[in-house]
C-alpha cells in the first residue's frame, strides 16, 4: 500500500455493506483472519489517471493509509458497499491489484 509495495495477486479484496475486507491467497500467517475496515473509516477519493491507467485512492482507516487501485476494482468494491453486499460478478475478470 506504500511505495514500491507490489502484492502481484496475492492480495484479494471483497466488500459488502459493512466494509472492505483484505486477505491473501495463500496464508502467509495461519491463524489470522482477514483485514476488515467498516466504511466508516473508508475515504473515496476521485478516480486519477497514472499513467495509462485510471486509478482510485481509498484512505484506509484514522491515519488514511493509501490503498490505490484500478477503477474497475474499485467500482465492484463500491457496488458491495451500494447493495448492502449483494454483488455478482458476471464478467471472467480477475479482479485483483
Amino acid at each position: 500500500m506504500r511505495v514500491g509495495a507490489n502484492y502481484n495477486n496475492i492480495l484479494t479484496l471483497g466488500s459488502d455493506g459493512e466494509g472492505i475486507t483484505m486477505g491473501l491467497t495463500i496464508n502467509l500467517f495461519p491463524g489470522h483472519p482477514p483485514l476488515f475496515i467498516p466504511w466508516v473509516d473508508v475515504q473515496v477519493e476521485e478516480p486519477k489517471r497514472y499513467f495509462f491507467v485510471m486509478m482510485r485512492t481509498l484512505r484506509l482507516g484514522p491515519g488514511g493509509i493509501p490503498l490505490r487501485v484500478r477503477e474497475p476494482l474499485a467500482e465492484f468494491l463500491l457496488a458491495g458497499k451500494a447493495t448492502g453486499g449483494v454483488v455478482v460478478q458476471e464478467s471472467g475478470a480477475k479482479w485483483g491489484i
